[in-house]
């Protein structure tokens, strides 16, 4: 891991972390329109493999996929993760936006492409809604 790539990580955990959603989580109902929320994962190949719950001293705290549930806790350092296991869950109200590495999350962060994208499809939605509603119903 390369210099840069472990101050993001020391930069960004933190933040993480610290906005991580509570179980369960809110899909339904007004409730869920005002989620806000994170989940920083590990993954083994295609295969979940830890669920971070905190960050201290360079190390992501969190639990470890047995196959059936969430347990063990353990540490890892944050000099093992690697690009292609690190993935990051936003719940962000009805959506659900998945991103794979620490670089592709700051990307979108920081440029918030990915959220204009979710207000546009909702918007869009909408305003189908509105005109669909409109119409006179022929029976």
């Amino acid at each position: 891991m390369n210099r840069i790539t472990k101050l993001i990580y020391k930069w960004q955990l933190p933040k993480l972390l610290f906005k991580a959603c509570q179980d369960p989580i809110t899909r339904l109902g007004e409730e869920a329109r005002e989620v806000n929320c994170y989940i920083v994962y590990l993954d083994k190949g295609s295969d979940l493999y830890f669920a971070a719950t905190g960050f201290e001293n360079n190390e992501l705290i969190g639990l470890e996929w047995n196959g059936n549930m969430w347990a063990n806790g353990i540490r890892i350092p944050i000099e093992s993760i690697s690009q292609h296991n690190f993935r990051v869950t936003h719940y962000y109200g009805l959506s659900t936006i998945t991103f794979r590495g620490i670089y592709n999350f700051l990307f979108n962060n920081i440029t918030k492409l990915i959220y204009i994208r979710v207000h546009a499809y909702y918007a869009i939605e909408h305003i189908d809604q509105y005109f669909f509603n409109k119409k006179k119903l022929i029976t």
